[in-house]
């Protein structure tokens, strides 16, 4: 909180006159974090092929990551006491926004949905590698370079593929 409050040139003591708790300090954040990922993934042109988009979707995805780590890590790596943290993600602009590139290429024949891989299990498929590489890219991975942007392209256009196969 210290730190935080000396960033935005308030005393820790100050930030408690607008929220009633760290927990309030730390929602917020995720919050805005998560808008500025659901803005970043709106930019994606809706008259590219849903493929593309999915591509670029991706790509902004990871790059938001690489832009915003102290953000994208206190979002998805803190527990806020929500009682479905799925259903939070779920619900948030930035998974609909995904649901509907998906849900595009669906209608459109593009990706092939199955009797076990429907909308919903392709749509958490594609969110659950994209955030898990950009965990990796975040912690582990934090040190390498060009190599892992382009093994990213190559994983996402597999991850597409996938989706292509009936």
């Amino acid at each position: 909180m210290r730190e935080l409050a000396s960033r935005l040139e308030y005393s820790p003591a100050a930030l408690y006159e607008y929220f009633g708790s760290k927990e309030e300090i730390v929602t917020a954040l995720c919050e805005k974090t998560l808008i500025g990922l659901a803005e970043t993934l709106s930019e994606i042109p809706p008259q590219l092929p849903p493929a593309e988009r999915l591509l670029r979707a991706g790509l902004a995805y990871l790059g938001f990551a690489r832009a915003f780590p102290q953000q994208y890590l206190l979002t998805f790596s803190s527990s806020r006491g929500e009682q479905d943290p799925l259903r939070l993600v779920e619900a948030s602009r930035a998974y609909s926004l995904l649901r509907q590139i998906i849900a595009d290429g669906i209608d459109q024949g593009v990706f092939l949905p199955r009797p076990d891989y429907s909308l919903a299990e392709m749509t958490y498929h594609c969110w659950a590698v994209v955030h898990g590489m950009a965990m990796l890219r975040l912690t582990l991975l934090s040190s390498e370079g060009q190599d892992l942007e382009d093994l990213h392209e190559r994983v996402l256009r597999g991850l597409i593929t996938v989706l292509q196969q009936p």
